[in-house]
């Protein structure tokens, strides 16, 4: 198996299991194994990391290590998709409008992100968080972009 692919899909899917089932045997709701497979989550819950470490045979410090560089790829993979929605764009915009020209709604940009959309929902409610979406952006490596967006609106 391709160690740059997800590993909680991959033992999911090794086990042949659908992701409410895999989510029964872990005692998590469906959206908690969604989320992981998006990359939405930072860390792997632990109700899931043992049980896919065991289907990977795997210790559950390598799973995290193959989870963080999977997640690092798509970030970087995902990179090009946000510039290319965002190409042409000369004008400055809120990051809600941002958000919007890169994937239409929040949980398509978190997805495209890898952020939890349920903390970023919360963070644009209480009036957003301009170093939480700096970082995320940085750590897809379009740092620059800052620039275009003004506020947190």
């Amino acid at each position: 198996m391709n160690p740059l692919t997800n590993p909680v899909y991959r033992a999911r899917t090794a086990a042949q299991l659908s992701q409410a089932k895999f989510a029964r045997i872990c005692g998590v709701t469906p959206q908690v194994i969604l989320r992981c497979e998006q990359g939405t989550i930072n860390l792997i819950p632990p109700k899931v990391l043992r049980p896919v470490a065991d289907e990977l045979s795997l210790a559950s410090r390598r799973v995290e290590e193959q989870y963080d560089k999977w997640r690092e790829a798509k970030r970087k993979e995902n990179a090009a998709v946000v510039l290319h929605n965002v190409m042409g764009v000369n004008r400055e915009m809120s990051y809600k409008e941002f958000r919007t020209a890169v994937a239409g709604s929040v949980a398509g940009f978190c997805k495209l992100i890898l952020v939890n959309p349920v903390i970023w929902t919360r963070l644009e409610r209480e009036g957003g968080n301009r170093e939480f979406f700096d970082d995320a952006l940085k750590e897809m490596g379009i740092d620059w972009i800052g620039a275009y967006i003004k506020g947190t609106e």
